[in-house]
């Protein structure tokens, strides 16, 4: 299960919250591809903007 929350409150995403997010996921995605995804998000000022959590031994059922 992979889980993402962003916290769009930052200054960051004054001007387009949907771009600064948009770019925080590609971040995210970068590192997922090399295999050392982050655990903590950043926003383009360096702040913390958010978390994410993979874990992959969490089987998927369609009972949810």
């Amino acid at each position: 299960m992979l889980t993402i929350e962003i916290f769009n409150s930052g200054s960051a995403f004054d001007q387009d919250a949907n771009a600064e997010a948009a770019r925080i996921l590609r971040h995210f995605a970068d590192r997922l591809e090399q295999g050392n995804p982050p655990e903590v998000l950043h926003d383009i000022n360096g702040n913390r903007a958010g978390t994410a959590s993979l874990d992959p031994m969490t089987a998927y059922t369609d009972n949810e």
